[in-house]
């Protein structure tokens, strides 16, 4: 009986796999080009096939064999794609949006309510697939909507006449971890998450000081800003396990 032996994300024979490489060129391509086309049945475009067939080098399956006898190749026609293409938006690491294959992300920049701290907190953060069927995307798309494209996500996190933003997400946060941790006994604040993450960076290693920086958007003022994490993407590509945090729900 042939049994099944599940890996754990750093396994070293997850390098081989033609699958994960695929699902990680696959998502590099669309975050560089922001999007992959689409056609009315929501296959992709040719031309992104057509790269995915000279880069992925699939077994059985390399760009001069499929090109042999056709000029242009569907989605349909290269198989391993088309699984591909299930996978990832089963599983909530890309979605169809307006005739386009997108990442599900939060675009952090300056906006009509606030600036930002650093030049180098400019980045996309990826939404948890979590996050997206909890409905925050279709919630976004609702307020743009009604709102306009400057719309507030969460309008009754408004800060009050002689407050700032921090001090309604302060309240709910404090409020979430009385409730969780049982009246918060040891004072836990929202700045205490932050603080973790650091502790965590600071017991890894080998964790180049770059990557540290990215993931907690600092740099020196005399270094050149990094708006999406070149090295923390590198490090992680090869090295994806991570400390894991106790969830507060």
């Amino acid at each position: 009986m042939i049994t099944f032996h599940p890996l754990s994300n750093d396994h070293p024979d997850l390098v081989h796999s033609p699958l994960l490489r695929a699902a990680l060129l696959t998502l590099q391509y669309t975050q560089k080009h922001g999007s992959i086309g689409l056609t009315k049945t929501k296959a992709f475009k040719r031309v992104f096939v057509q790269w995915a067939v000279e880069h992925f080098d699939w077994p059985g399956s390399s760009a001069e064999e499929m090109f042999r006898y056709n000029k242009v190749i569907n989605e349909h026609e290269f198989p391993p794609l088309e699984v591909l293409h299930y996978l990832l938006v089963t599983l909530r690491l890309g979605r169809h949006f307006k005739g386009e294959f997108r990442l599900p992300a939060l675009i952090i920049a300056p906006n009509a309510n606030r600036g930002l701290k650093s030049l180098t907190a400019k980045r996309d953060l990826p939404l948890h697939p979590q996050l997206v069927d909890l409905g925050l995307i279709d919630h976004a798309a609702r307020q743009i909507a009604r709102h306009g494209p400057q719309a507030d996500l969460f309008l009754d996190l408004r800060p009050r006449k002689g407050s700032g933003f921090g001090g309604q997400l302060d309240y709910r946060f404090r409020k979430l971890v009385q409730t969780r941790l049982n009246g918060n006994p040891e004072g836990k604040v929202f700045h205490s998450l932050r603080h973790y993450v650091a502790t965590q960076l600071g017991r890894i290693a080998d964790l180049p000081e770059a990557v540290r920086k990215d993931i907690r958007s600092w740099r020196p003022r005399a270094s050149i800003p990094v708006s999406s994490g070149p090295a923390a993407a590198g490090y992680f590509k090869n090295r994806p396990s991570f400390p894991v945090v106790q969830h507060l729900y």
